[in-house]
C-alpha cells in the first residue's frame, strides 16, 4: 500500500564496492566460458557430452543429465577400492510409463 500523503524517503546512495563486486563478478562470469570451452572436448567430457545428445535425441526425451561419479572405500584390510559409476537423469515430455 502506498500512502500517497506520506514524506517523500530519502534514499542512500549505492555503495560503491558493491557496484565494484558487482561489476567484478560480472566480468569473471563472462570470461570463464572463454577458459572452461576447451574442457568439453576432453575426455572424460566429451563421452559424457555423447551419451548425453544420444539420449537427448530420443523421442519425447526434454531433459538429460549425465554424471560421473567415482566413490572411494578405504578398508585397513584390502587397502583402498575405487569404483566409478555413471549417473543419468532422464526427464520425458509425458507419462510413457506403460511403455
Amino acid at each position: 500500500m502506498i500512502n500517497i500523503g506520506s514524506d517523500k524517503q530519502n534514499l542512500l546512495p549505492v555503495w560503491k564496492g558493491h557496484i565494484v563486486i558487482v561489476a567484478l563478478l560480472f566480468l569473471i562470469s563472462a570470461a570463464v566460458p572463454a577458459f572452461t570451452k576447451d574442457m568439453v572436448n576432453n575426455s572424460p567430457f566429451q563421452e559424457l557430452v555423447t551419451v548425453q545428445k544420444m539420449l537427448a535425441d530420443e523421442p519425447k526425451v526434454s531433459s538429460v543429465s549425465v554424471f560421473k561419479n567415482t566413490h572411494t572405500f578405504t578398508d585397513t584390510e584390502s587397502g583402498e577400492t575405487v569404483t566409478d559409476s555413471l549417473s543419468l537423469q532422464v526427464f520425458v515430455d509425458s507419462n510413457i510409463i506403460s511403455d
